[in-house]
């Protein structure tokens, strides 16, 4: 699908690029990524097996992602001092990536949409649903967590030895193989090329190692409270794949629906 560019969205102004599968009409699901990932993150594969099952499928570059508005002159987060809890480093937060969302639903004259957010994409969409409960039709947060102490945390320790992701394109996709080699699956196959072909395009669309900081910096804040989801009365369902599967490999082929839960 060609990519398309939004300007002007939401109350920072910022340009957002966007593609869209299936029919229009259909119920719209905005698929939302996480930190420095980009919209290609989705795989094709899975967007089209949503829209085979009746949808119209949006997926888009937060900003600071892809080709979406970047912050070049944004300071250095401080991730020691956020962990801390002074978040001044932060050059924005969830509350601000939830209204870069809303505005790319207003751009495409959409009232409402479901959202399926992966990782900090899944935070979005849980701030979404506490800021703009009228917008959302339904909640997937995918490998996600609430922002709560002990609460779907990940085990960054898997990555210590990987060091700072290169600048170097071909040094970049090698790393890039190796930290996605690193989350794969136990034992589904890893698709070597595939990820391969995937870091390349990642770099050549806009790879920004500092954006991804500043991304990340933001969702420190513990925003998405446990028992703020109350109030949506939009459908929440939480998504963890099993030990024996990675989250790509659960997500690219849903045969079943998973199990309501109000921790949204």
């Amino acid at each position: 699908m060609p990519e398309l560019t939004a300007r002007n969205v939401g109350p920072s102004g910022i340009d957002i690029v966007y593609e869209r599968f299936g029919d229009p009409g259909a119920p719209p699901v905005l698929l939302i990524m996480g930190a420095g990932a980009q919209l290609i993150n989705w795989p094709e594969g899975f967007c089209q097996e949503l829209v085979d099952r009746g949808l119209h499928v949006i997926r888009f570059d937060s900003r600071d992602a892809g080709r979406s508005t970047h912050f070049p002159g944004a300071p250095v987060p401080d991730f020691p001092a956020a962990l801390a809890g002074d978040f001044s480093s932060a050059s924005y937060t969830l509350s601000d990536l939830a209204a870069d969302t809303i505005g790319l639903l207003d751009a495409l004259g959409l009232t409402g949409a479901h959202l399926v957010g992966s990782s900090m994409g899944g935070m979005i969409a849980q701030v979404i649903a506490i800021e703009y409960p009228d917008r959302v039709r339904s909640l997937t947060s995918m490998m996600s967590t609430t922002g709560q102490p002990g609460v779907g945390e990940a085990d960054f320790s898997v990555f210590a030895d990987l060091g700072a992701p290169p600048r170097d394109r071909e040094a970049f996709i090698d790393w890039q193989v190796r930290a996605l080699r690193l989350a794969a699956s136990p034992v589904f196959p890893f698709d070597e090329t595939a990820a391969a072909e995937r870091s390349g395009r990642v770099f050549d669309r806009g790879y920004d190692p500092l954006a991804s900081n500043a991304r990340a910096s933001g969702y420190w804040p513990p925003a998405t409270a446990p028992n703020a989801c109350g109030p949506c009365g939009c459908p929440p369902w939480s998504c963890t794949a099993p030990p024996t599967s990675s989250a790509t490999s659960a997500a690219a082929t849903p045969r079943r629906r998973p199990s309501p839960t109000r921790s949204c």
